[in-house]
């Protein structure tokens, strides 16, 4: 076995298998989304709100922040409140190598006389908020960095844009605000990699979680596999999270036999993955939950297509969780 081919088993692998360790969905993709997305990440956030595990292991976090002084001040100021206020986030990137090229959309309900007219006077107070004009819409520019957001991986300046009640639109980059702005405005049409909104058409109705990427992408962040990634056009996943977490992905092949050749290496890395841990597991027990994790995961095929499906149980994550502190 060559060294490459374990490289991109072990990539294709880690990329399946570290979901575990760790943008609302609907039939159509985001309008909004830049037409050259390669990758899509969604968090469907009433959804993620309403499970067992967030009353677990996420709430008491987020009220904590959302109870600071300062905090409560500004949200206060903008009549909002993230828990009932925010739908859904979804994430767009469209290179791999610059995160300036791509939009968040934040979609929900948002008092917008109130936010603009705090923009505005803020604006006229400090010098790290502009406004400019693009068209009838105005964009306000986050010129620089909070000091409290020194440890934030955000690009300034930010360019946000807020389109009606129930979407706001941000970039590092100008020229997306710009496009999303002419699709809302009817002057652009919506047509993202059509093997990409085919993938994100897939997506189950139910997902807290959901992602999409083409396989050009992956390339450009590990060009030595380039020559993997070429027998797919897009790897897609989702997570449906209750009190437990349930994992499916799955791999669009460009035909019969790429897929017979993904499955062959996912199936391998597989393997190779759960040798490895039960060898580090000998040495640290506290490992053994990771590998009752990789024994949920199911390979399979099926014409140009290869899911990947997982479950990790209530009791089990409480483990995993345990080992990753």
């Amino acid at each position: 076995m060559s060294p490459r081919s374990c490289t991109s088993k072990s990539i294709l692998s880690l990329l399946l298998a570290s979901a575990f360790a760790c943008t609302a969905w609907s039939a159509q993709p985001d309008r909004y989304l830049p037409n050259d997305s390669r990758l899509v990440i969604t968090l469907d956030f009433q959804r993620l709100l309403k499970s067992k595990f967030f009353d677990t292991y996420g709430r008491q976090p987020l009220e904590k922040n959302l109870d600071r002084p300062k905090t409560q001040t500004i949200l206060q100021a903008l009549n909002f409140d993230p828990v009932k206020d925010i739908k859904s986030l979804t994430v767009a990137v469209s290179n791999g190598t610059d995160s300036s090229k791509g939009l968040i959309i934040l979609h929900g309900d948002f008092d917008v006389r109130t936010w603009r007219s705090q923009a505005e006077l803020v604006s006229q107070n400090d010098d790290f908020l502009s406004l400019h004009k693009i068209g009838k819409h105005t964009v306000y520019e986050f010129t620089e960095r909070p000091k409290e957001w020194t440890n934030q991986p955000i690009i300034f300046p930010v360019f946000v844009a807020i389109l009606d009640e129930h979407t706001l639109i941000a970039s590092s980059n100008k020229n997306y605000i710009r496009e999303a702005l002419d699709k809302s405005d009817g002057k652009k049409k919506s047509q993202p990699n059509q093997h990409l909104q085919d993938a994100l058409r897939r997506l189950g109705p139910k997902t807290c979680l959901s992602f999409c990427l083409t396989a050009d992408y992956l390339s450009e962040l590990f060009p030595g596999e380039k020559k993997t990634f070429e027998l797919a056009y897009t790897l897609s996943g989702s997570f449906t999270v209750t009190d437990e977490i349930t994992l499916s992905l799955a791999v669009a092949a460009k035909n019969g036999d790429a897929a017979k050749e993904i499955q062959r290496q996912l199936n391998e890395g597989m393997e190779q993955a759960k040798a490895v841990v039960n060898i580090l597991k000998l040495n640290k027990p506290q490992l053994a939950p990771l590998a009752d994790v990789l024994d949920t995961i199911v390979i399979e095929r099926s014409k140009e297509a290869v899911t990947l499906e997982g479950k990790v149980s209530a009791d089990l994550l409480k483990k995993v969780i345990r080992i990753s502190k």
